[in-house]
């Protein structure tokens, strides 16, 4: 049996991050209606702890007609979750009853995939959302929806926006929310423009990546730049929370922690800093696939050592941070040849492993599948890998850096 769970983030018009979208995804095998569905996402990866998946974040959770009547929504914080109900939910008397409850009791409602053929007056009059997508709908299409909306006190959200001219296009259309891996995405005008790397930060990569960098040398330069050192030491203190008593200094930290564990972290910061102005989302993703290599990576016995494995992860998503191509990143920095061939051509063990996990984010189930069985890999234990990466991740509290 093939299961995927998802975490979708939704942006606002600042591109700061509101709300995470869960989904659950079977292959046609399973059959599951949209109850069942929702009933796997909260009782098989939450149970009634939002927080464990989005942090202090929203929750956008699919609800069918049953699971909206029966008071499965109760189990779940009012102040996080928002009610998506299913564009096939029928408003019938019982389930309007059921929406006007919810709502008085101060739960927020989503109506999904909205079309031009808008949903019943009695829906869009409970609604605090609506959600359009945009590989269901044509621009004009788009703007006939708006026009029939204004009349509703309601926020608009633009679903499966999928680049930045989407999104550019959803903002001036006046949308209030954004959703979809747009952010994460190279830019194909800003890739030909090759916008030069500072060199403080090129530096500083080239000697990090280096294996062959004599870590006091390495010391010595972070030494030399005063910020980035003190915000080393905070970040530092961030991943290993339960230590910051011991990590009062930069000198400490690397006596702790070693050359392998600095330097990913090291890594991490000049990527960060290299490309000021991306949301923070986009890091949390890397992060999230950086522990999951590292942790799938034990399920084969594969031999990319532990360091390249966890920086894989980091680096998958360096063409979007620094606006470069892949190819011509790879040329600059002195990575050893598995770790540029798993990033390009996703060869090798590592690159077979970031290959499942890109596609476990697209919800490409067959591939998934192809790719798990190919490497001996416990399908099933997917789902649980990605929420403890992702609980892994939230405990970070980036946002403080």
């Amino acid at each position: 049996m093939k299961r995927l769970l998802g975490r979708q983030p939704i942006f606002n018009r600042e591109m700061q991050l509101v709300a995470y979208e869960l989904l659950y995804r079977t292959d046609k095998d399973e059959k599951l209606d949209a109850k069942s569905k929702t009933l796997q996402v909260i009782n098989h990866y939450i149970g009634n702890d939002l927080s464990k998946v989005v942090a202090d974040k929203k929750a956008f959770i699919n609800f069918s007609a049953e699971t909206i009547v029966n008071n499965t929504t109760l189990v779940l914080n009012k102040e996080q979750l928002v009610i998506e109900v299913l564009e096939d939910v029928v408003p019938t008397e019982e389930v309007i009853i059921a929406l006007k409850r919810l709502k008085k009791l101060g739960y927020a409602i989503a109506l999904d995939d909205v079309t031009a053929e808008l949903p019943a007056q009695s829906l869009l009059e409970l609604a605090d959302i609506i959600k359009i997508d945009f590989t269901l709908t044509t621009e004009s299409e788009r703007q006939q929806i708006l026009e029939q909306l204004k009349v509703y006190d309601v926020l608009l959200l633009a679903e499966k926006v999928e680049n930045m001219k989407e999104f550019a296009q959803a903002r001036r259309n006046q949308f209030d929310l954004f959703q979809g891996y747009f952010f994460a995405r190279p830019d194909l005008l800003l890739l030909g423009q090759h916008k030069p790397l500072a060199i403080k930060h090129l530096n500083f990569l080239v000697a990090a990546i280096n294996a062959n960098t004599d870590f006091e040398y390495l010391l010595e330069m972070i030494e030399m730049h005063e910020d980035f050192k003190q915000q080393l030491v905070k970040l530092l203190n961030l991943v290993f929370y339960y230590r910051q008593n011991q990590l009062q200094s930069f000198r400490c930290a690397c006596m702790i922690l070693g050359y392998a564990e600095m330097r990913r972290w090291i890594v991490f910061l000049v990527l960060r800093r290299a490309s000021k102005g991306k949301p923070l989302e986009l890091y949390k993703i890397a992060l999230i696939r950086a522990k999951m290599i590292e942790m799938l990576r034990t399920e084969v016995n594969a031999p990319c050592p532990y360091h390249d494995s966890f920086l894989i992860g980091i680096f998958s998503l360096m063409d979007v941070m620094l606006e470069h191509d892949m190819r011509d990143l790879m040329q600059q920095f002195p990575l050893p040849d598995e770790v540029k061939r798993a990033l390009i051509n996703s060869e090798g063990n590592c690159g077979k492993i970031l290959g499942i996990i890109r596609a476990y984010e697209n919800s490409d189930l067959n591939k998934v599948a192809a790719l798990t069985k190919s490497m001996q890999i416990n399908q099933e234990k997917l789902p649980y890998i990605y929420v403890a990466a992702l609980e892994w991740v939230e405990t970070l509290k980036l946002e403080q850096l």
